[in-house]
């Protein structure tokens, strides 16, 4: 009964990941950034995802990119400013990476050249950590992306505030 309830719970969030990630994909996308994954939430009733308006904890993704990019505030409004910039962030896999076992990855792969089919953003900006497998993964997008769509990278939990502001302010300075 207890994995039955995990994988409804499992199940339930990816659902509310999705709902999330739509609610704020503009119309059209310029620039797309590429996460690895949703974080594992230790409460599932209070879930640190970018997209959740209600979770605000300073040492998130969100507020490293809400600080680079000068987002409004609260959250909701800094979203709805991210949506209203042409910008949307997805991830490789859309649940949390180490609930993806290897023979889901291919499915995980193929949906996310079909979202950037979708969007043909202008610029694709990844955000992964230096991991051997993101490095991997980092390839299959540069080999899968047509050309004329520039791609970038960092890490932004390796770099400082500044440093992935500069960046930032680098790629969308050329927009």
């Amino acid at each position: 009964m207890r994995i039955i309830n995990s994988i409804l719970v499992r199940n339930k969030l990816q659902s509310i990941y999705k709902q999330l990630r739509e609610k704020y994909k503009s119309s059209k996308v310029d620039i797309l950034f590429i996460g690895e994954s949703p974080p594992h939430p230790k409460d599932p009733s209070i879930f640190p995802y970018f997209y959740n308006e209600r979770e605000d904890r300073p040492n998130r993704l969100y507020r490293k990119i809400a600080y680079a990019l000068s987002l409004k505030e609260p959250k909701a409004e800094g979203l709805n400013d991210f949506k209203n910039r042409n910008m949307w962030l997805t991830d490789i896999f859309d649940k949390p990476v180490k609930e993806v076992n290897s023979e889901e990855v291919e499915v995980h792969l193929e949906r996310l050249f079909k979202e950037i089919e979708e969007t043909h953003p202008k610029k694709i900006v990844t955000l992964l950590p230096k991991r051997k497998q993101n490095q991997i993964f980092l390839y299959f997008i540069k080999r899968q992306v047509p050309p004329n769509i520039k791609i970038f990278s960092i890490n932004p939990w390796k770099e400082s505030n500044k440093n992935l502001k500069e960046f930032l302010s680098k790629i969308l300075i050329n927009q």
